[in-house]
């Protein structure tokens, strides 16, 4: 995934040109390649993935029911001091 984050955030030097403001010195986009939406949805695909892992990796580490794993992924209740932490600075990050 990192592989591809790298890749798509670099279309945008190869699929966007630019064209000059009348007689100025400033520029505005004169075209943008399709493909150039790739640098905003796969970074936040990633961000997704990676977020899911973790919450994921939470879950596998607690053995409870239904009703603690949503407090566990929504709250970081029942777990450790460190756990909660990582989990709530994850879902802030995310948001």
């Amino acid at each position: 995934m990192w592989l591809a984050v790298l890749v798509s955030c670099l279309t945008t030097t190869v699929g966007i040109t630019g064209t000059y403001i009348g007689p100025t010195q400033y520029c505005i986009t004169a075209t943008m390649e399709s493909y150039v939406e790739a640098a905003a949805i796969v970074p936040l695909v990633n961000d997704t993935l990676v977020f899911l892992a973790v919450s994921w990796r939470f879950m596998g580490t607690e053995r409870t029911f239904f009703k603690e794993s949503f407090k566990i992924l929504t709250y970081g209740d029942y777990t450790s001091t460190l756990s909660g932490v990582l989990l709530r600075d994850g879902q802030a990050y995310y948001l």
